[in-house]
């Protein structure tokens, strides 16, 4: 799917959340609303923090996304776990790694696939933001906060970062 090796660890991780999200819900393919919603899933970790530190209700938007994937086509398995990944995952996936070049850093974070949920949202998740107010103005503030100048230069930057 990716090259993991330019990755963190945290962004693997919301990518396997992704894919077992798809999984659960007896999707054939991986949608932006399976990504956005494991990027919120670990309740502690960097993206709930920064969506609160903008003033996003993360429940909320929880709710709208479980909404959203509830409404996804399912397909009968039949023991091949195989599933594919959308266009707009994809590029989504490559604007991440856009984002990521521009502010220099050497591997791709939690806060580059959020910026990038955000610039390609697709026809599901791009109400769904808006309805949430959650903006790339209203992220970079809270990012600017917890990052500050750093870069991402390990596999487990979020380690680095300050907490909100």
């Amino acid at each position: 799917m990716v090259n993991a090796d330019k990755y963190t660890q945290k962004s693997v991780e919301a990518l396997r959340e992704a894919q077992n999200l798809t999984l659960q819900n007896g999707n054939q393919q991986m949608e932006q609303i399976h990504l956005m919603r494991a990027l919120i899933s670990e309740g502690d970790g960097l993206i709930p923090g920064l969506l609160k530190a903008a003033g996003i209700e993360v429940n909320l938007l929880s709710s709208a996304l479980d909404i959203a994937l509830g409404r996804l086509p399912k397909v009968k398995t039949s023991g091949d776990d195989r599933i594919y990944v959308s266009r707009e995952v994809d590029a989504a996936l490559n604007q991440a790694e856009e984002i990521a070049e521009k502010m220099r850093d050497e591997y791709i974070s939690v806060e580059h696939l959020l910026l990038a949920l955000i610039d390609k949202a697709d026809s599901t998740l791009s109400p769904i933001l808006k309805k949430n107010g959650i903006t790339r103005d209203a992220i970079l503030p809270a990012l600017k906060q917890v990052r500050g100048n750093r870069q991402v230069t390990s596999d487990n930057p979020e380690a680095t970062y300050d907490v909100l």
